[in-house]
């Protein structure tokens, strides 16, 4: 029987994609070595399937991305977006839509995109509908 997993993270309590992943990664850890699964990722999700499949390649038949961050080897999530953004350090200091769910006095925890900004990042790839 198939088995699905939310991932189940208050990501205002989070800075880092290791722990934004924690739950994810505890999962693999404890499956079985005959066992693989099939992971799916939306939006910022992939950066966590990005993560595991780096540290658990064993355990994942496949990964689907669907709408979502690719992020590789010692690569940030914002640094996917670099070139459409300028660069991660700059979109930090000068968007409006940082999420600073810890306090003003640390790290963002998220941030939200406008509609334009999402069709340059995600969907800049896509055919204009018809």
């Amino acid at each position: 029987m198939e088995k699905g997993l939310e991932h189940g993270v208050d990501s205002s309590s989070v800075a880092t994609l290791a722990e934004y992943s924690k739950p994810l990664i505890d999962y693999l850890q404890n499956l079985p070595e005959n066992e693989k699964v099939i992971l799916v990722g939306h939006s910022s999700g992939g950066a966590c399937v990005s993560y595991a499949l780096e540290h658990f390649p064993q355990k994942i038949s496949k990964a689907i991305f669907i709408c979502a961050t690719m992020v590789s080897n010692d690569q940030r999530p914002f640094d996917v977006f670099a070139e459409e953004l300028g660069s991660a350090e700059d979109f930090m200091q000068q968007s409006t839509f940082m999420i600073h769910g810890n306090g003003k006095d640390q790290p963002p925890t998220g941030f939200m995109f406008e509609k334009e900004q999402m069709k340059g990042l995600y969907f800049n790839q896509s055919p204009a509908k018809v």
